[in-house]
């Protein structure tokens, strides 16, 4: 019983993931992937669309950074890690870091920002004289440049930002 229970589950596993994996192929594939996504969000198990590879390839690398404003006048900043200088090994570990920050920056994720200042405040602002007064949330981001047949050079890493704008800004008045 406990062979078959496991093999059941890892062929309901298996089974889980390809529904999620696989290109839409038709109405019923879309039904079934709606029905087991509630499912793969509960355990984390949900995937993205992948942009690396054609036919549309992410061009954009963005970073985020937070400045902090304490009361004695000091600042101090976080920045989140850089893609391109992190380590194969970096990238395999940070992966989901570096989702979470990509998806968080959008737009259509702004009610994360006051959530996410906050958390950034308390992990990474504090000094010993407390959380920061203020907290600016930014994004960054460079467009990264197209192939060109025949050109083997190496790009120098990172490429210099080309944009930034505030997200967020949240100032505590009560210190």
């Amino acid at each position: 019983l406990r062979r078959i229970s496991t093999n059941a589950f890892i062929a309901v596993f298996l089974g889980l993931i390809l529904i999620d994996a696989l290109p839409s192929t038709s109405l019923f594939h879309d039904r079934l992937k709606a029905a087991v996504d509630p499912i793969l969000d509960k355990t984390g198990l949900w995937q993205e669309s992948w942009q690396l590879f054609a036919p549309k390839v992410d061009r954009m690398n963005v970073r985020m950074s937070a400045t902090f404003s304490h009361a004695d006048g000091s600042e101090t900043e976080w920045r989140s890690p850089s893609w391109p200088e992190l380590s194969i090994l970096q990238r395999f570990l940070r992966f989901r870091e570096m989702e979470f920050i990509d998806a968080v920056r959008n737009d259509a994720n702004r009610g994360a920002w006051p959530g996410f200042s906050r958390y950034l405040a308390s992990h990474h602002g504090m000094t010993p004289g407390g959380l920061p007064s203020k907290v600016v949330l930014q994004r960054h981001w460079v467009t990264i440049p197209e192939p060109v047949p025949g050109d083997r050079q190496k790009r120098l890493w990172p490429l210099p930002m080309q944009g930034s704008y505030v997200l967020y800004e949240r100032e505590d008045r009560a210190n």
